[in-house]
């Protein structure tokens, strides 16, 4: 007690030192506890499922998707495979009618499922029974926020939503609500709203979850205690070999790898985490808290010079140096212990208003908390055991002649230990310094990347059901305003993704019964790549005025090359050639057939993160549902108003966003 009374008269004697002590390694310690939180709520994904150690879900190289018919066939088949479950969704947004009113639900939030769905994840049924809850085409499950958004208070079991913009050929468009959900927790690497079942996709004609070829869905395994991976995806790769000539190589990924270590895979079932942050923040808080510690050392060891006579006093007191060791270590815990709970203060603090003060959004939860205190305790403890054993293991050491004629100033061993500090020190600070300007580099250089598009000015309006008889009247009465410069229409907004490969054949060219050319297919308007600017470099773009532009494509610089790869130095000079398109492998029979009128500039059409491809732009009215708007004015939010007007005079069933 008495050594906590001189520890904290001692710290009030030095009042402005102690408050710069504690404030400086308070922001040190609340800074590696956000990176903490970060980094515990980046891997903490999934871990409320039953048994997460034993599922896995199906990819290859490039794909996270693999064919419907896999799951099943290898539950059925393969020893050790537990239970096989598939998930599913839309390409397109939904429009749901619920109690006569009108709801967008991004596709994302629309999940179709089996049977095994409930018997593989955990997530908690509040209303209805798990077994042959979407076992019927008619029947859906609702999270219990949108059962509230659709139905309010009242009991959403019975009650019936429809779709308005379902796909043609489904057996339906009216579903009965059998079961709520309760709502995926953050750390669930997919999540949903609405569950359907799977059995929809039985009343389309190419029998998608009989094909061996379509990569359309998310299967996941769980696999019985004695089960090796290795082995399992042998006996997959047996099976689909039966079926396919040169299939992919299908693996099977743990459920904890699926969030942070899916970013290179295409077709994500959700946002996906990246690893390597979580390792560049984990090391950039080590770092950080390493250096705070050196610091808190350095001013220990700074501080204690003057206290060299203190100590010589006690010496001749009869003071023992165990007693003076001890009383270091109590005033340093002292330190260090306020420094812990203003850093959690300020931790709190910040979380709470994460969002404005950092730009990002982070979440607390509870189960964070044993991470922050034991994280806490190892560094108030660590740091005030090192902060204190330099200064009392080298002035007890002195001679009392020696403190009195103060040596210890110079001492060699003291100097060296606080050089060795302060180096470090720097050194750490010139590393993060330069990380930091090397992501600003990397930021500016994102900002400032040609797309192959303006995006500048471009209003994306969403429309999930199709603009086709509305366009051309919509298009003239934008225009007729002078704040709109262009109207176009596309499938999907440029760099969103989602745009799949085809296969195409060339005129002239002796193709091989399964040989084609892969190119991804943008269907879009007459005026989508003027009002987009992109660069033409050969031919024209398309004009509504030209009939046979229908049946024409425009593809951009790496098509061209993958043509030429194929049919030789005739095809650089590709206008005026024919190509042939399919729908797919699985479905060979030309749909449409006409000659290339133009070559624009590669453009971002996925994500940065992939390499741009080979593209074919081609017009098709059916599935346009995105109206791109270029503005010209110095008052978006007026023009904003002039389209939403026009919008709603013309009726279109789609709720107006922006």
């Amino acid at each position: 007690m008495n050594n906590l009374k001189l520890a904290f008269r001692h710290l009030i004697k030095n009042g402005v030192n102690s408050t710069i002590n504690i404030v400086g390694f308070s922001i040190s310690i609340s800074a590696c506890l956000l990176i903490l939180v970060y980094v515990v709520g980046e891997t903490s994904y999934d871990d409320f499922h039953q048994g997460n150690e034993h599922i896995y879900r199906v990819v290859t190289d490039d794909f996270s998707a693999s064919p419907a018919i896999l799951g099943p066939t290898v539950q059925a088949e393969v020893p050790g495979v537990k239970l096989a479950t598939r998930i599913r969704s839309p390409y397109i947004n939904m429009l749901v009618k619920a109690n006569d009113e009108l709801y967008t639900e991004p596709a994302l939030s629309f999940r179709y499922i089996d049977e095994n769905f409930f018997k593989i994840f955990s997530f908690e049924l509040l209303q209805g029974k798990k077994d042959g809850i979407v076992s019927s085409q008619e029947k859906v499950v609702l999270t219990a926020s949108t059962a509230r958004r659709y139905f309010g208070d009242d009991d959403p079991i019975g009650k019936t939503i429809s779709i308005e913009n379902f796909i043609p050929g489904f057996s339906t468009n009216s579903f009965i609500v059998s079961g709520v959900v309760k709502d995926p927790p953050s750390n669930a690497h997919f999540k949903f709203n609405i569950l359907a079942s799977i059995k929809l996709f039985e009343a389309i004609q190419e029998k998608p979850l009989e094909n061996w070829r379509m990569n359309w869905t998310w299967t996941y395994y769980e696999l019985e205690e004695f089960a090796r991976t290795e082995i399992v995806e042998d006996k997959m790769g047996e099976i689909v070999s039966q079926h396919v000539d040169e299939p992919p190589t299908y693996k099977l990924q743990p459920l904890e790898d699926v969030y942070l270590k899916s970013a290179q895979l295409r077709f994500p079932i959700d946002d996906v985490g990246n690893i390597n942050y979580v390792i560049a923040f984990s090391l950039i808080g080590l770092l950080v808290l390493l250096a705070a510690i050196a610091n808190f050392v350095n001013l220990s060891i700074a501080g204690s010079i003057r206290r060299a006579k203190e100590v010589g006093v006690k010496k001749v007191l009869g003071s023992s140096k165990n007693l003076m060791a001890r009383q270091f270590f109590i005033e340093s815990l002292v330190v260090t212990s306020l420094s812990a709970i203003v850093a959690m203060v300020l931790t709190l603090l910040v979380i709470n208003f994460s969002e404005l003060l950092l730009g990002v959004s982070l979440s607390f939860k509870l189960t964070y908390i044993p991470y922050l205190i034991f994280l806490l305790l190892v560094v108030v403890f660590v740091s005030a055991f090192i902060a204190s054993i330099f200064p009392s293991a080298i002035l007890t050491r002195l001679k009392i002649h020696e403190i009195v004629r103060g040596k210890f100033a110079t001492n060699k061993k003291g100097k060296l230990t606080q050089h060795a500090l302060i180096i470090f020190q720097f050194l750490v600070s010139i590393f993060i310094i330069s990380a930091i300007l090397i992501i600003d580099e990397q930021l500016d250089m994102i900002k400032s990347k040609s797309l192959g598009f303006k995006k500048e000015q471009v209003l994306i309006v969403p429309c999930e059901i199709s603009l086709r008889d509305k366009l051309p009247l919509l298009k003239s009465e934008l225009l007729n305003n002078t704040s709109i410069s262009g109207v176009g229409a596309s499938s999907r907004p440029p760099g969103f993704g989602g745009i799949w490969t085809q296969v195409y054949r060339m005129e002239g060219i002796a193709f091989a019964e399964d040989e084609y050319v892969d190119i991804g297919t943008y269907h879009i308007g007459p005026d989508f790549i003027s009002t987009m600017e992109m660069e033409l470099l050969e031919g024209r773009t398309f004009s509504a005025d030209i009939k046979s532009d229908t049946a024409a494509f425009v593809i951009n610089e790496s098509a061209l090359k993958e043509l030429i790869k194929w049919g030789g130095d005739d095809w650089m000079n590709p206008l005026g050639k024919k190509m042939d398109v399919a729908p797919g492998r699985s479905r060979p029979n030309v749909y449409k057939s006409g000659p290339i009128i133009g070559v624009v500039k590669d453009f971002h059409f996925n994500s940065l993160f992939e390499e741009v491809g080979p593209l074919a732009l081609t017009i098709n009215y059916t599935p346009l549902k995105t109206l791109v708007v270029k503005l010209n004015s110095d008052n978006p939010m007026e023009a904003i108003s002039f389209i939403e007007n026009k919008w709603n005079e013309l009726n279109i069933e789609w709720p107006f966003e922006y």
